[in-house]
């Protein structure tokens, strides 16, 4: 099994976020029965450090190239891994409500993976993937804000127009993620993850139970506040 991880951080390898991608990873893997020939390749694409242009919106990789993008970048060899993955981990802290920009080039540009409108009814229509590429999606962000409401609901919508089915960890409180005094609150929830991974390598998707038992708070409202503002000082 191939796993991809998307890491759409502007900060990288320092990325909170990717703790929580590499948790789950770890829980993929624990799950494997030892006596399995099974193995779980895992590979990173960290977006912060690599050249992808925008796109320029031409659609030749609907036309006279069909599936190929013009656009000499590393877009040309993250596609081929994109194509060639069995499950996508994207993994990216909110921004304005949705990705960093980062994410949103590497987005745009699997255009080429896409097919050309089909239509799902006589009033509405979507563009599918190609049968060739059909693979599990996974969806890790996480925000700085103190409790969820309505924080990842436009992310939500999008992913859900993109790919109708895909597995979900919403981490709010995320700013706490890479503060190492925060080590004894963020450790039992990485264990929450990593227990999720598991269920996701046995299921192919985890519980709603289980998606709610990670997507609560990590610690009570005020004292998050009072904990991240006392690191500003």
């Amino acid at each position: 099994m191939k796993v991809l991880i998307i890491n759409g951080s502007p900060k990288g390898s320092n990325s909170g976020t990717l703790k929580v991608a590499n948790s789950f990873v770890k829980g993929m893997k624990g799950a494997i029965d030892p006596d399995s020939d099974v193995k779980i390749k895992v590979e990173n694409l960290t977006l912060a450090d690599m050249k992808i242009s925008h796109c320029d919106g031409c659609f030749e990789c609907w036309g006279s190239k069909t599936g190929q993008c013009h656009i000499d970048d590393d877009m040309k060899s993250a596609l081929d891994k994109f194509i060639d993955a069995d499950v996508i981990i994207w993994a990216f802290p909110l921004y304005n409500y949705g990705m960093p920009s980062i994410a949103k080039a590497f987005l745009d540009r699997t255009l080429p993976v896409k097919s050309t409108i089909e239509k799902r009814n006589e009033k509405d229509g979507f563009y599918a993937a190609r049968p060739a590429i059909a693979k599990k999606f996974v969806l890790i962000s996480s925000c700085h804000w103190f409790d969820q409401g309505d924080m990842f609901s436009a992310l939500d919508h999008q992913f859900r127009m993109l790919y109708p089915e895909f597995t979900k960890i919403y981490v709010t409180q995320g700013t706490i993620l890479s503060m190492p005094k925060a080590d004894k609150i963020v450790k039992p929830f990485l264990e929450k993850v990593q227990s999720a991974g598991a269920e996701f390598y046995s299921r192919g998707n985890i519980r709603r139970t289980t998606e709610g038992d990670i997507s609560g708070l990590l610690m009570p409202r005020s004292d998050y506040i009072n904990f991240v503002d006392e690191d500003k000082r």
